[in-house]
């Protein structure tokens, strides 16, 4: 991948732009990873033909010799990854890599993550939030009301304990802190933004495994 991370830093002269950046990006995200991994450097090549990002593709040239990766080398790569699929986009695989985010010192809560939460409901100068936590509830709708009663919302959850009994909680906002996974099975009226829901579906989201030794 260091030919293709060169690429931003020689077309923008070491110096990338916001622009820049989203250009290369735009670039690189018509590929998935398999695509990559298994197509030649000359189809590559070819696909970025429509792409004036850069006056020549020297820069790229070291591909010739590490292009197409072998089956064995592709199954190797996900089983290093821990991954069932490259059907993903390549820039996700990029992106990664540029950031680099697993070099940073990783920290936790003492107590689990879940002390996070809980420790709002002990602050008393706030609210009486510990009688307030619902539990066993399943969230199904979001409903904005922009006629009746403006500005509320309604969130609809299924009752663990009686499953055909709908609970609704109506207040000014609902904040959602859930996984993508979970997101995508909740029903919003009206409905969330094209964009917005673009973008929900389209992010990848690998599963992932802690190991405490």
């Amino acid at each position: 991948m260091k030919p293709v991370k060169d690429e931003i830093q020689y077309a923008s002269g070491g110096k990338p732009t916001s622009d820049d950046w989203a250009l290369w990006t735009k670039r690189w995200s018509r590929f998935s990873t398999l695509e990559f991994l298994t197509d030649t450097y000359e189809i590559i090549i070819q696909k970025l033909k429509e792409d004036t990002m850069l006056s020549e593709d020297h820069i790229l040239e070291p591909l010739k010799k590490l292009l197409p990766w072998p089956r064995q080398a592709v199954i190797g790569f996900l089983a290093y990854n821990y991954t069932t699929g490259l059907d993903g986009s390549f820039i996700e695989l990029l992106r990664d890599d540029l950031g680099q985010w697993w070099h940073t010192p990783m920290h936790t809560l003492e107590g689990g993550l879940s002390s996070l939460p809980w420790a709002f409901t002990k602050d008393k100068r706030v609210v009486e939030l510990e009688t307030k936590i619902e539990f066993g509830s399943f969230v199904t709708d979001i409903k904005y009301d922009t006629t009746s009663n403006p500005g509320r919302v309604k969130v609809q959850a299924r009752n663990d304990t009686f499953q055909q009994q709908i609970d609704t909680f109506e207040g000014y906002a609902a904040i959602i802190t859930l996984p993508l996974n979970i997101i995508r099975q909740l029903t919003f009226s009206p409905p969330l933004s094209p964009g917005f829901a673009d973008a929900l579906m389209n992010i990848s989201y690998s599963p992932s495994t802690k190991i405490l030794l």
